[in-house]
């Protein structure tokens, strides 16, 4: 699907090995809106010369989001 293609791409581009994180937090929002959003910042800060650690900066992104998805659902 086209959600594959850009959980892949993704992955590529950021350096990360393993698919389950990222289709993991796919299955969690919902889709690849999130993903999507976090890669774009990833992608401005590696441009700027300022992301030593694309995967890491990707996965915080990430993890800031579930958790205010979670106190939202509350």
């Amino acid at each position: 699907s086209n959600e594959d293609a850009i959980c892949v791409d993704v992955a590529s581009k950021i350096g990360e090995e393993s698919m389950r994180y990222i289709l993991a937090r796919r299955h969690q929002f919902g889709g690849v809106n999130e993903i999507e959003a976090a890669f774009a910042i990833v992608k401005e800060e590696m441009r700027k010369g300022t992301c030593r650690n694309p995967r890491r900066l990707f996965n915080y992104l990430l993890t800031q989001k579930l958790n205010e998805k979670s106190k939202l659902e509350r």
